[in-house]
């Protein structure tokens, strides 16, 4: 399942084990990963963030698991994560099937293609929705 958001992005906290928040617009949902693409003109334009179902996602004054809050294309959002402690590590996931991540090379155990290598996405600790 794929779903679109804009995000603009505002970075605080840059020190190792602080919280950063990234804002702008969802770009896309899979099952364990969303991207948002950043308005300003910071780089990355577009970055990845580690989801479950159980993470927070914040709107008003309610709160939600992420599996509840239905996300819609364009919606403004701005994603809390910790500050990793050094550079990505990485990972390999199947190009079709994305939520397939694993910790060496091998074949995507759906549906047999070789493993892609790909840095590991931040876990997003608290999604906030600015705007839907």
């Amino acid at each position: 399942m794929f779903v679109f958001v804009t995000v603009t992005s505002a970075i605080v906290g840059a020190l190792a084990g602080q919280d950063v928040r990234y804002e702008g617009t969802v770009s896309a949902i899979e099952k364990t990963r969303i991207q948002i693409t950043r308005t300003d003109k910071a780089s990355p334009k577009d970055l990845w963030f580690g989801i479950t179902p159980d993470t927070p996602v914040v709107e008003a004054d309610r709160s939600m698991t992420f599996e509840a809050a239905k996300l819609k294309k364009n919606a403004r959002v701005v994603v809390t994560t910790l500050t990793p402690e050094g550079p990505p590590s990485k990972e390999w996931s199947c190009t079709m099937h994305t939520h397939v991540a694993e910790e060496r090379p091998g074949k995507c155990p759906v549906c047999g293609m070789a493993l892609v290598e790909r840095d590991r996405a931040p876990q997003a600790r608290e999604i906030l929705v600015t705007k839907r």
